[in-house]
Formats: structure tokens, C-alpha cells, sequence
């Protein structure tokens, strides 16, 4: 629909966001038993996601290829929120650090 299909860069975003989350979840599972353990997951979750925006700055300069101005625009907007995500991905890693601390 909006003429641009999801590339390798996706996919690879993707599976950062995904591996980050799932440290995540299992850094907040842990809150209650282990307390080092959560900081840990907390600091692999934002390691995960920080190559978000690497990725995010490689798409962009392979972009700049296609003569497609709808195609640029949409695979932009779609890279940007992915970026987004992962932004919010940190912020839920230091809340998890903040609670760590403050548990111990």
C-alpha cells in the first residue's frame, strides 16, 4: 500500500527491539529475587536497542538511492518510529535500574 516493503534493515531493527524487550520482561521478573540481575538485563536491553539508531542511519543513506519520494517518505517514517520504540525501550531500562536501586 504505501509501495515499500520491509527490507533487511527491518528485520535486523526488529530483532533488536525484540531481544531488548524480552530482557526487559525478564529483568522485571526478577525485581523480586535478584536484584543484580535485573540491573543486568536492564543494561542488555539498552545495549540491544542502541543499534537501532545505527541501523536507522544505514537505511537512511541506502534511501537515498530511489527516485520514489513516496517510497523515501514512508520507509523513513516507518524507520523513525522503529527508532522510537527503542527510545522507549531505554526509558523502561532505566525505570528498571531506578527500581533496582532502590531496592537495595
Amino acid at each position: 500500500m504505501l509501495g515499500w516493503r520491509p527490507d533487511s534493515h527491518v528485520k535486523s531493527v526488529g530483532q533488536y527491539l525484540s531481544q531488548g524487550t524480552a530482557a526487559l520482561v525478564t529483568g522485571l521478573r526478577m525485581l523480586h529475587h535478584d536484584l543484580a540481575g535485573a540491573g543486568r538485563q536492564a543494561d542488555k536491553a539498552t545495549g540491544l536497542v542502541r543499534h537501532v539508531e545505527h541501523r536507522y542511519r544505514e537505511a537512511m543513506t541506502e534511501l537515498l538511492g530511489p527516485s520514489d519520494l513516496r517510497t523515501v517518505i514512508a520507509a523513513q517514517d516507518l524507520y523513525q518510529r522503529h527508532v522510537r520504540v527503542a527510545d522507549y525501550i531505554v526509558a523502561v531500562a532505566d525505570r528498571l535500574w531506578y527500581a533496582v536501586l532502590r531496592g537495595a
